[in-house]
């Protein structure tokens, strides 16, 4: 078992862990919610993000209160978790105004902290802007400086703490090209890595991981998938892909959307550039990149035998291109499983739809 199994398995188990040690010794921990928050900004504050963790398999009374049933399952857990305190040793946490559940709980905590009816971190909103047209970018730049001066970051450690995120993105990037070869990693190992990634402190993170990619994997010899849709709570439709044979060597989906590359800064202030960046990421649903063509590149890139669109019942705005993405796996003949309305705890038969697809194709094979 190499180092960053164990140091993700021993994570995903707590994944605050590391986060409360570095409160303890007096660090400030800052919250992210969404896939598009300015992390740069944090580490240039001297602080540690965090990715709130969520969990499918927990009742959510305390949020049940207060959200209505179009808060997808993900922010009503982390809504539960925050009335339950689990979040107090942070400083602040930061929501995506890219998704609507979670703009929506930064103003449902808000108002619920003025009423004295939750305690907790400071809630701060990233108002990103999406739409593809210079006003919009401005907008982002704007907000970026408004949340730079929310966290007191320091901007002489701005272009050190982008090139400490690239390096990041690099390692993710060699990360794909694994996935894309004959000998990927498995893909629930993946999954794992991508959902706690931002739930351990960088450098020993990054360090481990290059290691890991810097080893051999063994070769697959059964079905490759792409995983479409909605972000999955966990591993366990990967899972259900390897139980089957096959793996898990690509995903189309919000948290695995910063493929762009690293970010080059030019000139004394990197904000600008920072602020492209995020106004062009595809993340949420307000972004207006082109999922489609993103789905038929990385089948082709990752010669993907097979495909699995999973869209949980919540999951509103992402179903409108579900008739567009089967139309791209006909043209390129690659099979499909479509799966609409689900939960998100996987509990309706999914996960054994899932497998039988898969052997379906281990058998064509």
């Amino acid at each position: 078992m190499s180092m960053l199994t164990q140091l993700l398995q021993g994570t995903a188990t707590d994944p605050l862990r590391h986060a409360r040690l570095h409160a303890e010794r007096d660090g400030v921990v800052i919250g992210l919610v969404g896939y598009d928050t300015p992390v740069e900004l944090v580490l240039a504050a001297d602080a540690l993000p965090v990715q709130l963790p969520a969990f499918a398999d927990r009742a959510t009374p305390e949020a049940d209160r207060y959200l209505e049933a179009s808060f997808t399952p993900m922010l009503r857990s982390i809504v539960d978790e925050w009335l339950r305190g689990r979040f107090d040793f942070m400083r602040a946490v930061i929501f995506s105004r890219s998704d609507d559940s979670a703009q929506r709980c930064y103003y449902y905590l808000c108002e619920l902290q003025r009423c004295g009816l939750a305690g907790g971190p400071t809630p701060l909103i990233f108002d990103v802007a999406k739409i593809p047209r210079a006003t919009s970018r401005a907008h982002t730049q704007a907000s970026l400086r408004t949340m730079a001066e929310a966290l007191s970051s320091d901007p002489a450690k701005l272009a050190e703490a982008i090139a400490t995120r690239n390096r990041r993105r690099t390692l993710l990037s060699r990360l794909e090209l694994a996935r894309h070869s004959a000998r990927p990693p498995v893909g629930s190992d993946c999954e794992r890595l991508l959902r706690l990634a931002d739930a351990v402190p960088a450098d020993r993170l990054d360090r481990e991981l290059a290691a890991w990619l810097a080893g051999d994997f063994p070769p697959h010899q059964g079905p490759r998938l792409l995983l479409a849709g909605s972000v999955p709570p966990d591993g366990r439709l990967h899972e259900a892909v390897e139980r089957a044979g096959g793996c898990v060597v690509a995903e189309v989906d919000d948290r695995g959307l910063d493929g762009r590359g690293p970010i080059s800064v030019h000139g004394p202030d990197p904000l600008p550039v920072l602020a492209r960046h995020h106004h062009e990421l595809d993340c949420g649903a307000r972004s207006f990149g082109d999922r489609v063509a993103l789905l038929a590149r990385r089948v082709s890139e990752a010669r993907a035998d097979g495909a699995v669109v999973w869209l949980i019942e919540e999951d509103e705005a992402s179903v409108w291109q579900l008739p567009a993405m089967a139309a791209a796996l006909a043209a390129a003949r690659v099979p499909l499983l479509s799966m609409t309305r689900r939960r998100w705890d996987a509990r309706d038969g999914t996960l054994e739809q899932i497998e039988a697809f898969v052997r379906r194709l281990q058998v064509a094979r």
